[in-house]
């Protein structure tokens, strides 16, 4: 999705916001990422770091949760999964609790859709979009106007008196 259609699908009024109130719409952590995928030993050891994975799956061993670093071996964890998320959580482990927050979490609109654009690009994307907003209302009421005028034409009786302005 690019940044113009997820402004204009997700914040209302934009035609009237200023760029630091878009942006900071577009990065309000509002919206739930739910990761799909399975995460192996060699995925867990990308979010809390190589050295801290055997430990982490020793600790788990210890409090009766040696399944999950056998399951990560193989085909993976689904840390976004609820319970799993969950469970990892009430661990109260810092190496869990990182994990859990890579798989479930509050995001931002620009996040969730994998977008990290600049804050400039935005304003660009933002100014473009409202000019365009402004010309179409403008031309919109233009033809209005236009089309008010040829009925009132075509409607004249041809007297001076009544010819339209």
């Amino acid at each position: 999705m690019q940044i113009g259609e997820l402004i204009e699908k997700n914040i209302d009024d934009w035609q009237t916001k200023t760029v630091d109130q878009v942006w900071a719409e577009l990065n309000e952590d509002s919206h739930l990422f739910v990761d799909p995928d399975w995460w192996s030993l060699l995925g867990l050891a990308k979010i809390i770091g190589p050295e801290k994975v055997k430990p982490f799956t020793e600790y788990l061993d210890s409090v009766g949760f040696g399944w999950v670093a056998i399951q990560a071996a193989g085909k993976g964890v689904p840390i976004g999964d609820l319970e799993i998320n969950t469970m990892l959580r009430m661990l109260g482990n810092p190496d869990g609790i990182k994990i859990a927050d890579a798989g479930r979490r509050m995001v931002g609109l620009l996040e969730l859709h994998k977008l990290n654009p600049p804050k400039e690009l935005v304003a660009n994307v933002l100014s473009g979009m409202q000019l365009g907003a402004k010309q179409r209302a403008k031309k919109i009421a233009k033809a209005n106007q236009y089309n008010l005028d040829i009925i009132a034409i075509d409607n004249w009786d041809g007297s001076p008196e009544t010819e339209p302005k």
